[in-house]
């Protein structure tokens, strides 16, 4: 007898089932751009892979870093057989870049694009529209729609904290209007044919909620997924205040600034990894006890010791295994560095650098 021919799933339906499931599930992001030799990048990927992520993000670049990003993905998908998410810019592309870039994706097995703007490019303050290109990600949704139908499944990118180029940013006394529009843009995107949402990373689960919460009454309906980045080091900290507007809870920067300043490298790895188990614990608690899912997207780069870390003390401190129902045991960690950071205060302002 012939065996039934299987029909292709999607991304975006294999993370809503996962979604609907109630199941633990997370994702990986890699970055080319930090791996200048390919098979380095592959070894790292072949490495974390053995922990069985729902599937593998692959960031984009410029130069030629764009079609590196599509060998990577072409090989994880190749030898792996784990799905690619790859992302897609409109920094600095003409749209016959794009249609070249979407051509040489097409020939390389993806079926899954992280539609974003883009990087804001060296030496400008604010971001450079390219001539005959597009200037927004939702502009991008649009135009891959056009193009290739529904070949792909499209994601795109959300802010918690705000855009860092959000007017909200820019003004601590932001009206209301003001500090809605990156839901309403969120939702412009989701409109022209964005299928989930990716979201940068977030060290606080006020604010997590507060975001998710908008984003449900604004009528955005797609599953949205919490960015988890670790972090192991106050200069990182520093960074990634000054540069992507993420607000850095106090208790946090003040013990990685101790562990700096006694030059204990173990003891900030530990803590950090901790901390960061904890916000996940309590971010995906809070998507089981809302039918909102399990799931969080790891940035892991350079940081895969950082990521091992956390998923085993996800597992191990409290009960979280990938693939498997939520533990019952509820976590006291995370609730308890927010009582000890004076509730809640923050140690940069919206779109402030990171002050010591």
């Amino acid at each position: 007898k012939m065996k039934p021919k299987t029909g292709f799933v999607s991304l975006a339906e294999r993370i809503a089932g996962a979604v609907a499931s109630g199941t633990f599930f997370y994702s990986f992001e890699f970055s080319p751009a930090r791996d200048p030799k390919p098979e380095e990048l592959q070894e790292r990927i072949r490495r974390m892979s053995e922990l069985h992520p729902l599937w593998i993000d692959i960031t984009w670049g410029f130069g030629d870093i764009g079609s590196r990003s599509i060998e990577a993905a072409r090989v994880v998908q190749k030898h792996l057989g784990l799905p690619v998410l790859l992302h897609l810019i409109c920094t600095d592309m003409t749209k016959s870049d794009i249609d070249a870039a979407l051509d040489a994706a097409v020939l390389a097995g993806v079926r899954a694009l992280l539609v974003l703007r883009g990087y804001t490019q060296a030496g400008y303050s604010k971001w450079q529209p390219c001539d005959d290109g597009l200037n927004h990600a939702d502009e991008l949704c649009a135009y891959i729609r056009r193009r290739h139908g529904t070949h792909f499944c499209l994601g795109v990118a959300g802010f918690p904290d705000t855009h860092p180029e959000s007017r909200a940013n820019l003004n601590e006394r932001a009206s209301i209007w003001e500090r809605e529009e990156d839901v309403r843009r969120l939702k412009g995107k989701v409109d022209a044919g964005a299928e989930f949402i990716v979201c940068q990373f977030c060290f606080d689960v006020a604010t997590w909620r507060d975001f998710l919460k908008r984003c449900r009454d604004a009528g955005i309906w797609v599953p949205i997924l919490p960015g988890v980045q670790p972090l192991s080091e106050y200069a990182s900290a520093r960074l990634l205040a000054s540069a992507w507007s993420v607000k850095i809870p106090r208790a946090l920067a003040t013990r990685l600034r101790e562990f700096e300043q006694a030059s204990d490298v173990t003891g900030a790895f530990d803590f950090s990894c901790e901390f960061v188990a904890a916000l996940s614990d309590s971010f995906l608690r809070g998507g089981t006890a809302s039918n909102e899912g399990s799931g969080l997207h790891f940035f892991v780069y350079d940081a895969e010791r950082e990521v091992r870390a956390v998923i085993a003390l996800l597992e191990e401190r409290y009960g979280w295994r990938q693939g498997c129902k939520p533990p019952a045991k509820r976590s006291a960690l995370c609730q308890q560095v927010r009582k000890d950071d004076d509730n809640s205060k923050n140690v940069c302002d919206s779109g402030a650098p990171f002050r010591d």
